[in-house]
């Protein structure tokens, strides 16, 4: 059976992305405590019936060539020591040494068995198309201009039963694993690359940021996008001006108070709307750091636009979040459709052209932990046939509203901090991001599909 020439590359580049965690990752030590859907014995994410079929590849000639080959090309480039030298970047997963040369194994013997389960013919054709690099349309990709499904984005998808099968393996059929999706694009592009030292694609030498959905959706937040200095002392200072209307609402919550309990306090019985509206703006120039134009989302909140607000707050977000990254576009991923899709895009006006807008799940405008809820889990979804502004659903306070007489004392702001679960000295800085499930919003509008420019 023939072996492509650059197989050894292919393993290598693949390596990369499994010895690298999500930099929004929580730490993670031990098995008890590691991250929720992460199997240290599966980092790729394998179904059952596919380990299986790994497992116990045919003990055939073939085969053993293959393997041999692959295994042979591997120790005469120092594959051990390399993942020996990688392993401080998987600790954070409680990945050894001995789960990372796992996963490289199960990764060559899943192209082994996607080899060995058909045809003499269809396998030559998968090794000719592989090699050649004509699997991946990366010319179609790059372009954009519209959603792809899997069999539009994969040549011979559909027709090669050694193509389909792998690319079913890695995405459509994975479960949750480390670069599901983007490890895909890698292994079957030559052209296709992790950029270094980040969770980012280099396509054709471009830049490409790359969000999935995957259960959870990803947020446009990290270590580097954060919210901005001051953002926790306004924050403070908003809860003790209108304590009795967070509390009338419901009080705070371990979370925070979300956008719509947010604007109903300014629309609230005794609130100096004068104030409410300084207020506003000033917290809204600590969440973007004073980077980005929010008159027309402090106009949303002020008229009780809820929609309005929460599509604006949400591409606010994401324009901060790529004038801070500077990336040539991003690659959103929805790998929990029934049949993963892939969006290449590099502004909201971007997404507009295809009908498409940014899903923003529940907005903690008064976040307790910083950027892991003020900055909502997005998603990338299908404008909705007749769209309707939001103008009324401001939740009413439980009970008639007077102005507050005084502000609660800094010791009330402590306690309302520890009923929320949030030490009192607790700042953004000392919390980590996390990943949360994604609630669901409306918004938006539709227009035509063009390519974008990457």
């Amino acid at each position: 059976m023939p072996v492509p020439r650059n197989w050894l590359n292919i393993c290598m580049r693949a390596f990369e992305f499994l010895l690298e965690a999500p930099a929004t990752a929580p730490a993670v030590t031990t098995a008890p405590t590691q991250q929720p859907g992460i199997q240290l014995g599966n980092l790729l994410g394998l179904k059952q019936d596919v380990l299986n079929m790994v497992s116990n590849l045919q003990a055939s000639k073939d085969t053993r060539r293959i393997l041999e080959k692959v295994r042979e090309l591997l120790a005469k480039n120092n594959a051990t020591d390399n993942l020996g030298a990688y392993a401080s970047r998987v600790q954070d997963l409680g990945a050894t040494d001995s789960d990372v040369k796992k996963a490289a194994d199960q990764l060559t013997n899943l192209i082994a068995a996607a080899a060995e389960q058909t045809s003499l013919q269809d396998r030559e054709f998968f090794f000719k198309k592989w090699e050649s690099d004509q699997i991946v349309k990366v010319e179609k990709l790059l372009a954009g201009g519209k959603k792809f499904l899997i069999s539009e984005l994969f040549e011979y998808y559909g027709k090669s039963k050694a193509i389909t099968f792998l690319v079913n393996a890695l995405s459509k059929e994975s479960g949750y694993g480390l670069g599901k999706g983007e490890l895909l694009l890698a292994v079957l592009s030559q052209r296709i690359n992790k950029a270094p030292g980040k969770g980012d694609l280099l396509i054709d030498g471009k830049s490409i940021e790359v969000k999935a959905t995957d259960g959870g959706s990803p947020r446009f937040a990290d270590q580097e996008v954060r919210v901005g200095s001051g953002y926790e002392q306004k924050r403070d200072e908003i809860i003790m001006a209108y304590s009795a209307q967070i509390q009338a609402l419901g009080g705070l919550g371990k979370t925070g108070l979300n956008l719509a309990n947010y604007i109903a306090i300014g629309q609230s019985e005794g609130v100096d709307k004068t104030k409410f509206e300084t207020d506003t703006a000033e917290l809204l120039d600590r969440i973007f750091n004073g980077k980005v134009d929010t008159t027309d989302l402090l106009q949303a909140i002020l008229n009780k636009k809820v929609g309005t607000a929460k599509k604006l707050f949400a591409e606010k977000t994401f324009q901060r979040y790529m004038d801070i990254k500077q990336d040539d576009g991003v690659l959103y991923i929805n790998l929990a459709a029934k049949e993963p899709t892939y969006v290449m895009f590099k502004t909201v006006e971007d997404l507009t052209k295809l009908g498409l807008y940014l899903h923003a799940g529940t907005i903690y405008i008064i976040g307790m932990s910083g950027n892991r809820d003020v900055f909502p889990q997005m998603s990338i979804n299908e404008v909705p046939e007749a769209p309707s502004e939001e103008v009324s659903g401001v939740p009413a306070p439980k009970t008639k509203i007077k102005s507050a007489k005084a502000a609660p004392a800094t010791d009330e702001l402590s306690a309302m901090k520890k009923n929320a679960g949030i030490k009192p000295t607790t700042t953004t800085a000392d919390i980590p991001p996390s990943s949360n499930t994604a609630t669901t919003q409306d918004t938006a509008t539709v227009s035509t599909t063009n390519n974008i420019t990457i």
